[in-house]
């Protein structure tokens, strides 16, 4: 929390004082700081020589007893007393009190007598460990006031603001700190990149984050989460086609292989005009299994196989998911997929079951869609009695009637095509039976017992005349 070692917030003061203790005999100390008159009287140096020592074979609870006593006496001038509470503070720091410690280093900086670089080493250290102890607030004033009286900034402070500025939600504040520790690293690692990308987006930043993440992905691309971050952006940005081509690439190289993620991929394929390809992915990762085979999923992959026109990859899937569910909707969709593929009896026992099973949204198109069956099965008469059930409802009403006038039109023309047909073959038949009976009978020619002439009619005028050449009842006022 305080550097690479505990001691690093020590250095401008500890450092000084073994350099003098190195060079000076016990019986001459005086401990003397950067600053010109700034001295330790022998005796208060002498004690503090030897609570230093305890400190350095770990014995901190006699080190903090031995320097409280110091204050407690009451005769220490400002600077040995704010020497005594620096010294107080570390030991307290090393006994994981972290209260205690900035409580001392507070008093010490009050009294003003260490100077201004001692000064703010006490608010960067006292400024850390509140940072550290969630008293944000605190400590990011602590190291403002030392950076604002000139402390310089280093990496680890400005990471460690940033920090908590963005535990405070104070991204204004806590940006340039973000941009600082990102530049004053020597060495930058994930961790300065994943805190300056933070504030980009809490600031709504898109441009910068678009910039950093692609960065990040230059350095890290084995890294799946920064790939996902950044086609996610692009996503935001209405860049669709580029975050699938990043969507694309993730899968190509083995970056993909969740449920959602492999579910994201597929739509954007399809999405993008892809439907074909869509669905063979779709298909080939829910046989591997990284895609769950639920319902709505062979829906999706039914459909896009539909959208591809491959109907018959898409009916086996469809006929799963309608004998699976028993839903209605399902065999509407079944029923739609055999009445492209000209499966016309099929597809209208598909349809009558989806009405059957109900729910569905428009049970006056599926009607129509009955309609339709029996049409291309040539069934005209079930065809109109299915479009006059879809006339109950108002949004399918015009189309089932268009059809109703549409098939009642073709019944009546085929009707007069049959009757042309048979006038035509009843003229031919009397012209044949005229020129009969103008003929001379012969010794093989039949007559009844009343003298009346019996003719061999040619096959296709017994339809239509009996022997006698007379009309059949059937067809008497046919003409």
């Amino acid at each position: 929390m305080m550097g690479q070692t505990r001691h690093a917030g020590w250095a401008g003061v500890l450092s000084a004082f073994a350099l003098i203790l190195a060079a000076a005999p016990a019986s001459a100390l005086e401990f003397q700081t950067a600053e010109e008159n700034q001295v330790l009287r022998p005796h208060v140096g002498d004690q503090i020589l030897r609570y230093i020592e305890a400190e350095q074979e770990g014995l901190w609870l006699d080190a903090a007893n031995g320097y409280t006593s110091l204050l407690e006496e009451g005769r220490l001038q400002p600077f040995e007393e704010a020497t005594v509470l620096q010294l107080r503070g570390r030991v307290f720091y090393e006994l994981e009190q972290p209260q205690r410690a900035v409580e001392d280093w507070r008093r010490a900086i009050d009294l003003g007598a260490l100077g201004v670089d001692a000064d703010n080493t006490l608010r960067l250290n006292a400024g850390q460990l509140l940072i550290g102890e969630a008293d944000y607030g605190g400590g990011t004033h602590m190291i403002e006031t030392a950076l604002a009286l000139g402390a310089p900034l280093s990496a680890d402070i400005a990471m460690r603001m940033a920090q908590a500025y963005g535990q405070m939600e104070d991204y204004a504040s806590g940006l340039r700190f973000a941009r600082q520790a990102f530049d004053l690293a020597d060495n930058r690692r994930q961790n300065h990149y994943s805190l300056l990308l933070f504030y980009f987006e809490n600031l709504g930043m898109e441009g910068d984050q678009l910039a950093l993440i692609v960065d990040m992905v230059e350095r890290w691309p084995e890294e799946k989460r920064y790939w996902s971050r950044w086609a996610a952006l692009l996503g935001r940005q209405d860049r669709v086609e580029e975050a699938f081509n990043v969507n694309v690439i993730m899968y190509n190289n083995g970056l993909l292989s969740e449920n959602d993620e492999l579910i994201r991929l597929v739509q954007y394929y399809a999405f993008n005009g892809y439907p074909y390809r869509a669905a063979d992915i779709m298909s080939r990762e829910i046989n591997s299994g990284r895609i769950e085979e639920t319902p709505d999923h062979l829906r999706m992959l039914a459909s896009y196989w539909r959208q591809a026109r491959e109907w018959d990859r898409a009916l086996p899937v469809l006929h799963r998911v309608a004998t699976t569910t028993g839903f209605g909707p399902d065999y509407e969709a079944l029923g739609e997929a055999l009445y492209q593929r000209a499966e016309y009896a099929e597809a209208e026992v598909m349809f009558e079951q989806a009405l059957e099973q109900g729910n569905i949204r428009r049970p006056g198109d599926t009607m129509t869609l009955i309609g339709n069956a029996r049409y291309e099965q040539h069934d005209f008469v079930g065809a109109i009695d299915a479009f006059e059930r879809a006339l109950s409802w108002e949004y399918s009403r015009a189309t089932a009637q268009g059809w109703i006038d549409f098939i009642e039109r073709r019944i009546a023309i085929i009707r007069r095509g049959e009757e042309l047909v048979h006038v035509t073959a009843i003229e031919r038949c009397e012209i044949w039976l005229e020129a009969e009976r103008r003929s001379v009978p012969t010794d093989e020619t039949e007559f009844t017992d009343d003298n009346r002439r019996v003719f061999e009619l040619p096959s296709e005028c017994g339809t239509y005349f009996n022997r006698l050449g007379e009309r059949l009842p059937d067809w008497q006022g046919f003409l």
